[in-house]
């Protein structure tokens, strides 16, 4: 599809709203509503989720919703991988975390599942991290067309891997 206008609606030009559609998946991973819609008041604020289906520890992620969260629009997603072997969410969520959730974005934080080196390069990283987008859509209305993934060191090889592999899924 055709990407539509963009138009300002934070004050600060770096992030703008896209005229995303309800039932709009460009990159097929199951951003369409739920069945039964998205929860009106789900929980904001920063914490730690388990990823569902999977039982290992590493299996989790750090998640900032800002404040102001509402249903009745999209929100853009940063999720950031960070550096390893061995590395954490904990130090990356620190720095960005704040700063996203009042730009308005919603923020993740994944932890990588083994501590090896080019971790996020694996094929089950990637599905892992789509594993984690689809969670996340069954709570949080997620614009399609402003999904973003970062990196830092690995993290940074991480995100050239999946953005080549997984094209579609990132803005």
């Amino acid at each position: 599809p055709e990407r539509q206008p963009d138009r300002d609606v934070s004050g600060d030009s770096s992030l703008r709203e896209t005229d995303t559609q309800k039932g709009e998946d460009p990159a097929g991973v199951a951003l369409l509503p739920p069945k039964d819609g998205w929860p009106e008041a789900p929980p904001t604020g920063n914490r730690k989720v388990r990823v569902d289906g999977l039982e290992q520890p590493e299996a989790y992620f750090l998640l900032s919703v800002p404040g102001g969260y509402s249903r009745e629009r999209c929100w853009p997603l940063v999720m950031v991988l960070h550096g390893g072997p061995g590395g954490r969410p904990d130090d990356l969520a620190s720095v960005f975390r704040s700063g996203l959730a009042a730009k308005g974005v919603i923020s993740v934080f994944p932890q990588a599942l083994q501590a090896q080196l080019l971790e996020w390069n694996y094929p089950h990283s990637s599905a892992y991290l789509l594993m984690i987008l689809r969670q996340l859509a069954k709570q949080y209305r997620l614009d399609a067309k402003r999904i973003y993934l970062v990196g830092h060191s690995m993290g940074g090889g991480g995100v050239w891997h999946n953005g080549a592999i997984l094209r579609e899924v990132w803005t």
